[in-house]
């Protein structure tokens, strides 16, 4: 998706202006959701709390996301990070996000997306080793739908520090058309490392 001239660059205003547009979350704010955000410039960094990543969302026809592994490396290898590729982009997880956590032990970043551009799923990214990993919906959640050929979408909707947990909201729509009003809402809640 980007060049490598554009993924230098990238890491290049992460590093010169990531105290002016980074964002730096607590505790409670591990978790971040898009939908509503107004957007007072086209990109938005949110920098992983203890951690050396950051997401990197751009506000285009809808948010699109990319991982940047900003920190010093200390070696030319880091798990599957090379020290001349920094920047992790990946079209079935990063279209159309609407929400995202970072693990609070720091390996894993969970995002969701819209399936009117994206695939409506809840992804599990390992960051260490660039691996995603679709936790949501399942096979099990379809079968209570009741009805097949369901259009949905997937929202985190809060997360537990205290308890590791976050509440996933999936919206179900009989037709693929996802401005309506949902067929069918159903939550549940996702235990997170």
């Amino acid at each position: 998706m980007f060049s490598n001239c554009q993924r230098i660059m990238l890491l290049f205003l992460v590093v010169i202006f990531g105290g002016n547009t980074c964002y730096s979350m607590e505790k409670e704010g591990y978790f971040v959701s898009l939908v509503g955000i107004e957007w007072q410039e086209n990109t938005k960094i949110f920098r992983q709390p203890d951690g050396p990543f950051a997401l990197i969302v751009f506000n285009d026809v809808y948010p699109v996301a990319g991982i940047i592994y900003y920190d010093i490396m200390g070696q030319p290898i880091k798990g599957a990070w090379k020290i001349d590729s920094r920047f992790w982009q990946e079209e079935e997880w990063a279209d159309n996000i609407t929400s995202f956590l970072w693990s609070p032990n720091g390996k894993y970043l969970f995002i969701t997306t819209n399936q009117a551009y994206g695939t409506g799923n809840l992804y599990k990214l390992d960051l260490l080793q660039k691996k995603a990993e679709i936790i949501y919906p399942n096979k099990a959640l379809f079968d209570k739908v009741g009805f097949t050929n369901a259009g949905y979408n997937t929202y985190i909707d809060s997360f537990n520090y205290s308890s590791r947990t976050i509440k996933v909201r999936v919206e179900f729509y009989k037709l693929k058309n996802l401005t309506n009003e949902p067929d069918k809402v159903l939550e549940e809640t996702v235990k997170v490392e």
